[in-house]
């Protein structure tokens, strides 16, 4: 656990936040499984000592990471996409109705 003097020593030292370092630049990582998942976890990272620009370029690469996950899921492609559309909706609509009569 890192107690509060630690990280007053460290915002002392770092006035406008940790220094941006990009491992797979930086480490020169070529394996694209290994660099999707850098990219990944670099957003689940703490973002306490961040500054508001890191903040968005870390929301910007996990909003990307998620679109690519989402363009290629096998469903998007699928030919039942509307239809598994409609289902969930009906769903939707029909725990909503039954969570309105329950109360």
């Amino acid at each position: 656990m890192i107690s509060a003097r630690a990280v007053r020593e460290v915002l002392k030292r770092l006035p406008e936040g940790l220094p941006l370092l990009d491992p797979i630049e930086d480490m020169r990582i070529s394996d694209d499984a290994l660099i999707k998942a850098v990219k990944v976890r670099r957003c689940v990272v703490r973002l306490a000592f961040y500054t508001p620009q890191l903040r968005i370029c870390c929301f910007k690469q996990k909003i990307e990471s998620l679109e690519d996950r989402i363009m290629s899921h096998p469903l998007r492609q699928s030919p039942a996409l509307e239809d598994e559309y409609k289902k969930f909706e009906r769903k939707y609509v029909v725990h909503r109705f039954l969570d309105a009569v329950s109360r």
